[in-house]
């Protein structure tokens, strides 16, 4: 669709992931509309990767960063809504930190490896497993809180 150019003399010291994100934001920056920087311009970034990186249309690529791929696909709302929910997974963790310190430490190693590698926000799909965990753990807390206090019917 564009043509869309990356300085890969630069990159060759630093590789080929740090090409890939420039990318991404050349996208971002060149080919979104104001529509589509809010809200995201769907999938249609992965073809450009696999047209880019693999030269052949009809397979597809990823930034390998996951901020990158949600701001592509939906937009700086979609960011937003992403980087709140770590920031509660992050949270609930350190909050319930000395009960499941073994549980947040899986958390920041599969974080990390899906910052750098994934494909998705949730990728490998164990992230979407601890993504999610805190918010159980915080849950059963809440409920065990509220059957501890007696009732007042005064």
């Amino acid at each position: 669709k564009s043509d869309i150019e990356i300085d890969t003399i630069t990159n060759a010291f630093i590789g080929d992931r740090f090409s890939r994100w420039e990318f991404g934001l050349k996208i971002y920056n060149n080919e979104y509309n104001w529509e589509k920087k809010i809200f995201g311009g769907g999938f249609n970034f992965l073809n450009w990767y696999g047209y880019y990186f693999l030269k052949d249309k009809t397979k597809s690529d990823w930034p390998h960063l996951p901020f990158l791929s949600i701001l592509l696909y939906s937009g700086i709302l979609g960011l937003s809504i992403y980087c709140f929910f770590l920031y509660k997974v992050f949270y609930y963790y350190i909050k319930y930190i000395r009960e499941y310190p073994l549980l947040f430490i899986f958390f920041l190693i599969t974080f990390f490896f899906s910052f750098f590698s994934g494909g998705s926000p949730f990728d490998p799909p164990i992230m979407g497993f601890f993504s999610i965990l805190p918010f159980f753990i915080h849950s059963v807390h809440k409920r065990d809180e509220s059957q501890k206090q007696p009732d007042n019917l005064d």
